[in-house]
């Protein structure tokens, strides 16, 4: 009889190790990573002109999307940094809305414009609580904050990847030569989804 329960044992073993070798088929992601600055008027129309293609085009899961804010074209430009970085850690859901929203009111001149109003009027566009909305403003506002970290390592990963431009745009770690041709952008994307 022990004879029989250590064969069933190791059969049941053998065959759970089986079910746990194979191997499992997963769909390649791809990763977008747009180094970018509120103020820069190129990565606004890369926003406007390429980016929504981009979210409407490639509905899908499979697709990682990440912005890095290297907020170097001037002082106030850490404002929006921080204020998007805030929107992540409160309500990510509504972090590409506030994103979008913020770009857009980007003037056509180099002055200052990315005051804690401006900001906190993109802010109040969002569909969130009112709680939430003033823990976005307390959160970006407050110097030492999650959100003034955060922002902060986005500045130094860009200097760490030598990004001297913006927009600057990678697709699986490969820098597209011209982020603003569409047909290029979509043609690296595609084949990165076929891969």
């Amino acid at each position: 009889m022990k004879k029989i329960f250590y064969f069933l044992m190791m059969s049941l073993v053998l065959v759970v190790f089986t079910a746990c070798q194979k191997e499992e088929h997963h769909e390649k992601q791809v990763n977008i990573v747009e180094y970018f600055d509120y103020k820069c008027p190129y990565c606004k129309v890369f926003d406007q002109k390429i980016m929504k293609e981009i979210e409407k085009k490639y509905e899908t899961d499979r697709i990682q999307y990440q912005l890095i804010d290297v907020a170097f074209l001037g002082n106030d430009a850490i404002e929006g940094a921080r204020a998007a970085q805030a929107v992540q850690i409160v309500a990510p859901q509504q972090f590409m809305t506030f994103h979008h929203h913020l770009i857009e009111q980007q003037p056509n001149h180099e002055g200052k414009w990315l005051t804690h109003d401006k900001i906190d009027q993109q802010i109040d566009r969002l569909s969130i609580s009112t709680e939430q909305k003033d823990k976005i403003k307390k959160e970006y506002k407050t110097e030492n904050s999650e959100a003034w970290k955060r922002a902060e390592k986005d500045i130094i990963r860009a200097n760490n990847d030598k990004v001297k431009l913006v927009p600057t745009l990678k697709i699986n770690g490969e820098e597209v030569s011209d982020p603003l041709n569409k047909d290029e952008v979509f043609k690296k994307i595609d084949d990165a989804l076929k891969a």
